[in-house]
């Protein structure tokens, strides 16, 4: 079901028996949601039982796959390309003050 066309969604189901419907690319972002379509057929209309979360549980689980899919982190070579690494963030640390710290 990976191969599944744009736009097509599915059903997840949480514990308490609350129905989601979201977008597969949406729900594919979950590697365990992944998983279970894929071993669904393209055309099953039934939705994905998870027993082990709560709906409030799935809802935010889906929030999150929601943002990150409208949010993809930028991959390796896109960083690259932004210029150089930064190195603002890091703190100045002398080696003495590091050995200070070592047990003898």
């Amino acid at each position: 079901m990976t191969d599944a066309p744009s736009g097509q969604n599915v059903k997840l189901q949480s514990a308490d028996d609350k129905d989601f419907e979201v977008s597969v690319e949406v729900a594919s972002m979950s590697v365990t949601i992944k998983n279970m379509l894929e071993d669904l057929s393209p055309d099953s209309d039934t939705p994905i039982p998870l027993p082990n979360v709560s709906g409030k549980i799935l809802d935010k689980v889906i929030d999150y796959c929601k943002y990150h899919y409208e949010h993809p982190t930028p991959s390796s070579d896109d960083k690259k390309d932004a210029g150089e690494k930064r190195t603002d963030d890091i703190i100045p640390v002398s080696y003495t003050h590091l050995r200070a710290h070592e047990t003898p």
